[in-house]
């Protein structure tokens, strides 16, 4: 589905795979085994009660789709499938190349601040086995007239455009678009996967 918003497009898609879902929970369960720090974004790594400030710094050599790609393989045929249609119709380039890619794992009481990802052009996040009350992801507006409040369609939310945490639902957006999470209410663990793509 094809969200547009703020004159700009975000890409929402969900799926009903199995294999998909199998591989992330394994992965998940693997992590929490091996604590594998080399893949998990530093923001939830670190998460503590209150506020997770998100500025994505150590993100840079996250590199987990390089390492589970054996693990992975139908969700990142998924994946591509939806960087190669979002990519046709909104962002125009003829290909693209994974830069960044991390698992966060969230705690009760932590969120994310409003943030971007720097040097890259599409973005990504993955809402693997989620929950209404582990909180979503908020869009903001970038458009001058919100800070007026009358923007147009934004009573419930005047910042930006909030998308509840659906399990198995792909966000792609671009890089410079900022955005930030609800806080987790609920003592288990928002699991997701973010990444960063570059195209040319």
């Amino acid at each position: 589905m094809n969200v547009q918003l703020f004159s700009n497009s975000i890409w929402k898609v969900n799926h009903n795979n199995n294999h998909i879902h199998r591989e992330i929970q394994t992965l998940i369960d693997e992590n929490k085994l091996t604590n594998d720090t080399s893949i998990r974004s530093h923001l939830s790594v670190n998460a503590s009660p209150g506020i997770v400030h998100g500025s994505h710094e150590g993100m840079y050599s996250l590199q987990l789709f390089k390492k589970y790609e054996d693990q992975l393989g139908e969700f990142l045929d998924f994946v591509d499938w939806e960087i190669q249609y979002c990519k046709s119709v909104s962002w125009k380039r003829s290909d693209y190349v994974f830069l960044h890619s991390w698992l966060n794992m969230t705690p009760k009481d932590s969120y994310q601040e409003w943030h971007i990802h720097a040097n890259s052009h599409i973005s990504g996040v993955y809402y693997h086995n989620t929950y209404l009350e582990q909180g979503g992801i908020i869009f903001k507006n970038p458009n001058p007239y919100i800070h007026m409040n009358i923007f147009p369609g934004m009573d419930n939310h005047p910042a930006g455009m909030h998308f509840a945490p659906e399990p198995n639902t792909l966000f792609l957006f671009p890089s410079w678009m900022e955005h930030k999470t609800d806080k987790n209410r609920i003592d288990r663990l928002r699991t997701s996967i973010a990444f960063n793509v570059s195209t040319y």
